[in-house]
């Protein structure tokens, strides 16, 4: 990409910024194969969405928009919603800012591409398994960040999502304890988010563990 061709584009990047809603943010981030990409959070979704711009030989650039997420997860479609109207309006920022004859990108061909999981991603989890019949019946998932807000739990929650669905039993999030670790009755955030998704909530891991353990011995009784 030459000189010029790189301040149009700085130009359409900073005309881009001025556009995004103050529920989301925007920050850059370089990938394996050397692309910037432009990636979009939300304060309650988490991260929504990409955008990467690839400069060719022949003048043209090439944008692409995705979002992250599995096809099968109805968050997914959310995402997409909330992102696929917005990547729509910067891309024609950049459109009018570098020149039609700049690069490939038509109105109307605004197609997201959901973007897979990162299977670099480690996330610690553990499997609960009945007392009696050993089969799994809860599935927890931690987290390692110090702290944890709606969007994080967001996130957790598509990375894992795969993982969850394919165990088919109860999953919650645990997210870091909050207060003083000596104490007794420190408690978490946790969020159940299959079969069903609820709200976040905080509980102690005494009273955590005895919901857990009503659902573990629960499962043989009466058969």
């Amino acid at each position: 990409m030459n000189r010029e061709k790189l301040e149009k584009l700085n130009q359409a990047i900073a005309k881009m910024k001025a556009l995004i809603p103050p529920e989301i943010k925007l920050r850059k981030e370089l990938s394996l194969e050397g692309i910037w990409l432009y990636i979009f959070r939300h304060d309650q979704l988490g991260d929504i969405g990409q955008m990467s711009f690839q400069g060719f030989s022949n003048n043209y650039t090439h944008f692409l928009s995705q979002v992250p997420g599995e096809i099968e997860d109805p968050m997914t479609r959310k995402r997409e919603e909330v992102f696929g109207e917005l990547s729509v309006k910067l891309i024609k920022v950049m459109e009018e800012t570098l020149g039609n004859e700049d690069h490939d990108y038509k109105p109307g061909n605004e197609e997201i591409f959901p973007i897979p999981t990162n299977k670099g991603d480690i996330i610690e989890s553990k499997l609960l398994p009945c007392n009696t019949c050993g089969v799994f019946i809860a599935l927890l998932i931690f987290s390692n960040l110090d702290e944890m807000t709606i969007a994080d739990f967001e996130d957790y929650a598509r990375m894992m999502y795969l993982v969850y669905s394919n165990h088919n039993v109860p999953t919650w999030i645990i997210g870091p304890t909050v207060g003083d670790l000596m104490e007794a009755d420190t408690i978490s955030p946790i969020m159940q988010v299959w079969p069903e998704k609820g709200s976040i909530f905080f509980s102690t891991a005494k009273e955590f563990n005895l919901n857990l353990d009503t659902l573990i011995n629960g499962h043989c009784k009466g058969k």
